[in-house]
C-alpha cells in the first residue's frame, strides 16, 4: 500500500516527516520497528546531506523490508550520491529493479514537449550502478504505455554508451514495441556503434520477412535518417544497395520520416537519393508518394522535373489521383522551376537523365539517340 497522508493510521509517519530532524530520521530509519515509518524516513532523508545520512541509507539497502530497501535506493538514485551508488551496485541483488525503475519513471514529468533529462539525476545514477539497473531500464521499453516508453527512451539516450549494448540486444529481441523503441534510441544516440547497429538491422530484413520484422527495419531506417551528418554515408550506401528491400526501406524512411532534420539529410544526400525518391513517387502508399514528391522538391534537381510532370493527370486521365500527393507534386515542380530560373544553363534533356520518366535508373547507354549510339 502506498503512503496515504490522509489516513489517521499513519499519524506517526506524518509526525516524523513533518519534524524533518535529520538525527530523528536517521534514528527512525535504523531502529524503528514499523516498516512504513522506516520507508518514509529513507525518502525524507533525501533532503539532507552528510556522511551520517549516506551511511544510514547504505545500511537501509539491506533492510529486511523490501519497501524500505527500495525507498533508500530511490533516494540515492534521485540525489546521485556516488558513495551510496557504489554500495547500491554491491547489493544490487537485494533490489527489485523493475519495481524501482517504475517508481522513478512514474515520478518523472511525461510532457513530450518538456523532457529535460539533464535535470534528472536518476539516469546518471543508473549509468553509475550499471548491470541489473540498466537491464531493467531497457526492459521498460516493452511497456504498453507510450508515456513510459518515451521517458525510458529519453533516459537511455542520455545515458548513451553504457547502455548501448543492452539497447542493441533489445533491437534484436522478440517484442515488436521494444524493438521499435530501441531503434529510436539508437537513432537519437547517433554514435558510430549505434549507426552500425541500425544498418545491420536494416540489411538483415529478409524480403519475405514477417510484417513486424519489416516494420522494425523501417523504423530503424527512419531513426538512421534522423541521426545527423554521421549517418549520411551509411544512408548513401543503403540507397545504393544491391538489395531491393534495403533500398525500399531506406527510401520509404526518407519519404515519411518526421524528424526536423529531414530537409538537411536530403540535401546532403543530393543526387544519391534521386532514383529512390523517383521510384517511390510512382509506387507506395499515399503518404510515401507525398513524401517522395516533397523530397524531390527539397532536392531541387532539374532531373526530377520530367518524372514529376509525368505524374500529373492529362485531361483528367492517368497520373496521380490523390489530392495531397498532387499538391505536393505541383509544389515540387514550382520549387524546382523557381530554383532553375535562378541558375544559368538549360535543363538537361530527358535522354540525358540517369533515370527514365517512370523513375527507374537507366542502364549504361540507354536513352541516347540513334545517331549518338552509332557514333
Amino acid at each position: 500500500m502506498p503512503y496515504d497522508p490522509g489516513d489517521p493510521k499513519y499519524e506517526r509517519v506524518r509526525q516524523v516527516v513533518q519534524q524533518h530532524s535529520r538525527e530523528h530520521l536517521i534514528r527512525t530509519l535504523r531502529t524503528d520497528d514499523l516498516p512504513l515509518l522506516r520507508e518514509q524516513a529513507a525518502l525524507a532523508l533525501g533532503a539532507f546531506t552528510g556522511r551520517e545520512v549516506d551511511d544510514a541509507l547504505c545500511e537501509a539497502l539491506t533492510d529486511p523490508d523490501p519497501r524500505t530497501r527500495h525507498a533508500a535506493a530511490e533516494t540515492l538514485l534521485n540525489t546521485c550520491r556516488e558513495r551510496g551508488l557504489r554500495r547500491l551496485s554491491q547489493v544490487a541483488e537485494h533490489i527489485d529493479w523493475s519495481v524501482l525503475i517504475r517508481r522513478l519513471v512514474s515520478q518523472t514529468d511525461a510532457d513530450p514537449a518538456d523532457l529535460r533529462p539533464e535535470e534528472w539525476l536518476w539516469p546518471r545514477s543508473l549509468s553509475l550502478v550499471g548491470g541489473p539497473a540498466l537491464t531493467a531500464l531497457c526492459s521498460e521499453l516493452a511497456r504498453p504505455h507510450p508515456e513510459t516508453r518515451r521517458i525510458v527512451q529519453t533516459a537511455l539516450t542520455y545515458i548513451g554508451e553504457p547502455a548501448i549494448e543492452l539497447v542493441e540486444q533489445t533491437l534484436n529481441g522478440s517484442i515488436s514495441e521494444a524493438r521499435y523503441a530501441a531503434a529510436q534510441v539508437l537513432g537519437s544516440m547517433g554514435s558510430p556503434r549505434a549507426i552500425l547497429a541500425l544498418r545491420k538491422c536494416i540489411e538483415g530484413v529478409d524480403p519475405y520477412a514477417a510484417l513486424s520484422t519489416e516494420l522494425t527495419g523501417l523504423v530503424a531506417a527512419m531513426a538512421l535518417s534522423g541521426s545527423g551528418p554521421a549517418a549520411y554515408p551509411t544512408l548513401g550506401d543503403l540507397l545504393s544497395s544491391g538489395n531491393m528491400k534495403v533500398r525500399d526501406l531506406t527510401a520509404s524512411a526518407l519519404c515519411i520520416s518526421p524528424h526536423p532534420g529531414g530537409e538537411e539529410t536530403l540535401k546532403a544526400l543530393g543526387a544519391v537519393a534521386l532514383p529512390a525518391l523517383c521510384e517511390k513517387l510512382s509506387r507506395g502508399s499515399e503518404k510515401v508518394r507525398e513524401g517522395a514528391a516533397r523530397g524531390l522538391g527539397i532536392l531541387g534537381l532539374r532531373e526530377a522535373l520530367p518524372i514529376l510532370r509525368a505524374r500529373l493527370p492529362r485531361l483528367g486521365v492517368g497520373g496521380e489521383r490523390d489530392r495531397n500527393v498532387l499538391a505536393a507534386i505541383r509544389e515540387a515542380i514550382r520549387r524546382i522551376e523557381s530554383a532553375t530560373q535562378e541558375t544559368s544553363g538549360r535543363p538537361r534533356a530527358v535522354r540525358d537523365l540517369p533515370i527514365d520518366p517512370a523513375g527507374r535508373p537507366r542502364s549504361a547507354g540507354e536513352g541516347c539517340s540513334h545517331r549518338e549510339s552509332e557514333e
